[in-house]
């Protein structure tokens, strides 16, 4: 078996040995969450008590260990001269419904961020489970792109062009520590003095990926259009003068992590009419992008768009999802060349809920809330095969996930 590989599906399944495949600092993530709605569970210091059913603040393999020291990141195997430089692009559903969501991605993703820059030594034989990654950017990035001009209640920030597939950069009021405000992306560099480590620039996610956990005016347009952000935030806004300048780099590894509850209603630029009010032909706003899907761009379009963005015969392009895959079913979680059988699930059906002809009946709804069935998402993943990976926002603990993205990028930690 290619040693790539072995290591990719260790990290997947997590540590067989019970060695943590990287640090989540417990006691510090508890002290920066302030007003989101998510109970968290406990173990935070003070006496802050905040308790939830979900051990979301285990360490990535599930125990409750801290992790243990890993090899020595210099040595041969880990050496970053051989590892592309890797950046990262994070898609965060800031709409109303998303604020427990967020909190569980970013108490997991600095166990991402730790296996990438310190990788673990699983098998004990003195050397690093994979090379570390030395050159790292991470950017967030919203689903908000207004809504046409048209008046629709949740998008009234700015209806014309929202966020505009712009990287945040603006600190969320319910973080605690936060700066008062970022670069357009956050920045890893293994040589940097001082040392930026992986808690930190976790941290400094955490404040740029949260909304305002509720707060009135703090919350993104429900019309969700992550496709089309990310495919707007990489093209559109990369270009000299756009707002996302320099983040992207031709050589290096391109990560891609979608958080949402809904399914991608990327909207074709010459069908915005269907967000007019007016146009009651076309049924109730919430169900128009089910009832019309000739109105939203083609998933085909984002495919071509997103591998387009690496050189051709490249494996350097990961996608990330978790999205409303039904919660525990195997047909939908996993690689996405092992999810030909996800759309035919009957959770995955997209059909009006009788109870509320205004919706679609969920595909999963949890502790964790109601998310509909992301088939476009999965169309996605499915068309990317081997390099996807799917996992379910209705799970209370994201750790299955990212260590699914996290596989699926060491898979491609090749010399550049």
């Amino acid at each position: 078996m290619d040693e790539r590989v072995a290591v990719s599906e260790r990290i997947a399944a997590g540590r067989s040995d019970g060695r943590s495949t990287g640090l989540v600092p417990i006691g510090p993530r508890c002290a920066v969450l302030l007003f989101l709605a998510f109970p968290l569970a406990s173990g935070c210091p003070n006496g802050m008590d905040l308790t939830a059913g979900a051990d979301v603040l285990d360490t990535l393999d599930g125990s409750a260990t801290e992790a243990t020291e890993v090899a020595d990141p210099t040595d041969t195997d880990g050496d970053p001269a051989r590892t592309p430089p890797v950046d990262i692009l994070v898609l965060v559903d800031t709409s109303g419904s998303m604020s427990q969501e967020q909190v569980a991605l970013t108490l997991r993703l600095p166990a991402l961020l730790d296996e990438l820059t310190h990788p673990t030594d699983a098998d004990g034989d003195g050397r690093s489970d994979h090379p570390r990654i030395a050159d790292l950017r991470l950017g967030v990035v919203t689903q908000d792109l207004g809504s046409g001009g048209f008046s629709v209640s949740t998008c009234e920030d700015d209806p014309f062009a929202g966020d505009d597939g712009c990287l945040r950069h603006e600190p969320s009021p319910a973080v605690l520590d936060c700066d008062s405000s970022y670069p357009a992306w956050l920045s890893y560099w293994a040589e940097e003095d001082p040392p930026y480590s992986a808690t930190e620039l976790g941290h400094d996610f955490t404040c740029v990926a949260t909304s305002g956990g509720g707060m009135p005016g703090e919350s993104g347009c429900g019309i969700e259009q992550p496709l089309e952000a990310l495919r707007r935030a990489l093209i559109v806004q990369s270009v000299p003068g756009g707002c996302n300048e320099g983040f992207l780099r031709p050589d290096s590894l391109l990560v891609l992590i979608v958080l949402t509850d809904e399914d991608d209603m990327s909207i074709d630029p010459d069908h915005f009419d269907m967000l007019d009010p007016d146009r009651t032909d076309l049924g109730h706003l919430n169900i128009r992008t089910f009832r019309h899907p000739e109105m939203l761009t083609p998933v085909d379009e984002f495919f071509a768009a997103f591998r387009e963005l690496r050189p051709a015969g490249s494996d350097r392009l990961v996608l990330g999802v978790i999205a409303g895959v039904p919660w525990g079913n195997p047909a939908c979680q996993g690689s996405g060349d092992e999810l030909e059988g996800c759309l035919g699930v009957p959770e995955m059906q997209e059909r009006i809920d009788v109870a509320d002809p205004t919706t679609l009946v969920p595909s999963c709804n949890t502790g964790m809330g109601v998310a509909m069935p992301p088939v476009r998402l999965v169309r996605l993943a499915r068309q990317l095969g081997g390099s996807a990976w799917v996992g379910s926002v209705c799970e209370t603990d994201y750790g299955p996930a990212i260590r699914g993205i996290t596989a699926k990028i060491v898979e491609r930690l090749e010399p550049p």
